[in-house]
């Protein structure tokens, strides 16, 4: 059904919702800023993989909801368990680590977390894929390749530097850590802007459901027609959230430009730049 543009377009987009919603569930957990995952770049690999291969496994079950939870379930959490203890034996470090949660398999996966993947597997499956493929649909061909052969280049360089760090090789790959050094910046920029939309959101929430419920205190007391501060708080906070809403976005579509822009300028400069490896 899919074709290799597809599933190359899918890992990407994943990648990013993966690394976005790591960046969000640190903010909200421990009230911190973390630019997750193992690269520098805003992508988490892991989550790109697993719904490439949860989508190839899994799209001739979708209709049964039971079978896609429990597939998806299963897959993720093999994933995780597999790709944890790789990363900790090549590397020595642990991305994650779930030896503090019930049901844990030596910190790598734990039983709150796969039945996580598996509600997760069946809303992105049912709701999420299919606005995902209609927009890859859309994507014009030549362009769209071009877009895929960039992200794949910059993935590569990310990898190449990341991992040549890790195991401390000698070489000196200085284009490759130019780029790389650029999509730290940038993927930090994204990451602190998810940070404070989460944290001012929060803050809005309290704030929101405090006076909520001092209104509502009041209505019981005194009545609708003394106090009507309850009912005027409903749309009060429907337009907070459009307000923060269409501000996230810009912001989003300013860090896009400042990527798209950076882009351009390495293209345009290639050949002032030593893009080979230099021993």
């Amino acid at each position: 059904m899919y074709t290799l543009t597809d599933y190359m377009w899918f890992f990407m987009i994943y990648a990013l919702i993966g690394w976005c919603m790591e960046v969000a569930y640190a903010a909200i957990d421990r009230g911190v800023f973390s630019n997750r995952g193992f690269l520098n770049g805003p992508l988490c690999p892991i989550y790109g993989v697993g719904m490439v291969i949860v989508i190839f496994a899994l799209t001739p079950i979708s209709g049964n909801v039971f079978l896609l939870f429990i597939g998806a379930m299963i897959l993720a959490s093999l994933l995780e368990l597999i790709t944890g203890f790789v990363l900790e034996k090549l590397f020595h470090t642990k991305w994650w680590d779930y030896s503090d949660k019930p049901f844990n398999i030596k910190g790598y996966i734990c039983l709150k977390f796969s039945i996580g993947w598996g509600i997760g597997g069946v809303f992105i499956m049912r709701i999420v894929q299919p606005l995902v493929y209609k927009f890859v649909l859309y994507v014009p061909k030549k362009p769209g390749r071009i877009a895929l052969v960039l992200y794949t280049i910059l993935f590569i360089c990310d990898v190449s530097v990341t991992v040549g760090q890790m195991i401390k090789l000698k070489i000196s790959l200085l284009a490759m850590e130019r780029i790389v050094k650029r999509l730290k910046e940038l993927s930090n920029a994204m990451g602190e802007e998810i940070y404070d939309g989460v944290m001012k959101s929060e803050q809005n929430y309290n704030k929101s459901r405090d006076e909520l419920l001092e209104a509502y205190s009041k209505y019981v007391e005194n009545g609708y027609i003394k106090n009507n501060r309850f009912m005027r708080a409903f749309p009060n906070y429907k337009n907070m959230i459009t307000e923060k809403s269409k501000s996230f976005m810009d912001k989003v579509a300013e860090s896009n430009k400042k990527f798209m822009d950076f882009m351009a300028e390495n293209i345009d400069n290639k050949e002032k730049d030593n893009w080979l490896w230099k021993k």
